[in-house]
């Protein structure tokens, strides 16, 4: 069954429609008038996640990784013409992802692209954090970011393509997995990728079959919207998707109250939750009444079916 993300941070799914190269990617708005329309546009062009400047010249770089390949590598500034978009592959909360191809190194590449006048202060935050985060990553089970742009109206993740897709697109495709299956080419790879996360001090929040890729008969971890530095931030959000979701998570109603700031067991718990589904179908605690898991997952009861 769908996994229902438990706080919303942006407006909503709703794009709004561009003049420029940015139409391409960016869906139209819906059930938005003019003048409010051109107000997002207007407060778009006003914000950059760049250092203050006097002024900027569009596009610019935000970040070109040391995983970049040499040929997709433009030490100037990427934009969206220089990609061909070959088609829709998922869809976020602030974000589209697409598969698409740099025109002129033929290297294949996710493009996540974020409207920005879709974007809060929060989640603005939370789009740098995820840079700032996955961008400096290297590790061989952790999807790899090459680099990210931003122009008058959209941020631009360049992230390695995954052709066969998550782990939760393969199980509806393939059916059940085998425990063998699961422990050499899930567990144990997620598990080294979270070790090295947690080295770090790096809590991923939001772990789950959507995001684990598929990549040569195991899996990556990909999609670091959620994840936070436990060196720089305490977690006191209620993020990630509820079936997957710790105790102490879920105990975090307050963000005035950092005595309730969770760690990264919260990333074991949802592994552990996963497991459950990988092997059983379901998650430990999933009822259609979003209030009985809160229910079990607090106090570890699993709901009567």
């Amino acid at each position: 069954m769908p996994h229902q993300p438990v706080e919303v941070l942006g407006r909503g799914p709703n794009k709004c429609p561009t003049s420029n190269a940015s139409a391409a990617v960016l869906l139209a708005g819906v059930g938005i008038s003019a003048g409010e329309l051109e107000q997002h546009l207007a407060s778009a062009r006003r914000w950059t996640l760049l250092p203050a400047a006097r002024s900027v010249r569009w596009p610019q770089n935000i970040l070109v990784s040391s995983a970049c390949p040499t040929g997709l590598h433009n030490p100037v500034a990427w934009s969206l013409s220089e990609f061909r978009l070959q088609r829709k592959v998922g869809e976020g909360q602030n974000s589209t992802v697409y598969h698409a191809v740099h025109c002129s190194s033929e290297t294949v590449v996710a493009l996540k692209v974020y409207a920005k006048c879709t974007l809060t202060a929060v989640t603005r935050r939370q789009v740098q954090r995820e840079i700032e985060i996955q961008g400096r990553l290297d590790h061989e089970h952790i999807a790899k970011l090459y680099g990210a742009f931003e122009d008058e109206q959209s941020l631009v993740l360049i992230l390695e393509f995954a052709p066969r897709g998550d782990l939760l697109r393969h199980i509806n495709r393939s059916g059940p997995l085998t425990g063998a299956w699961i422990v050499s080419s899930v567990l144990r790879p997620t598990l080294q990728a979270l070790d090295y996360l947690h080295n770090q001090g790096i809590v991923f929040r939001d772990l789950k079959p959507e995001n684990l890729l598929l990549v040569c008969g195991t899996v990556k971890l990909a999609d670091f919207g959620t994840a936070i530095d436990l060196c720089h931030e305490r977690p006191l959000s209620r993020l990630g998707t509820l079936d997957y979701m710790a105790p102490e998570v879920l105990a975090c109603t307050d963000r005035d109250r950092p005595d309730l700031a969770y760690g990264l067991s919260a990333d074991i718990w949802a592994l552990g939750a996963m497991l459950h589904e990988l092997m059983l179908g379901r998650t430990p605690f999933c009822h259609a009444d979003i209030l009985v898991t809160i229910k079990g997952i607090v106090e570890n009861e699993a709901p009567v079916r």
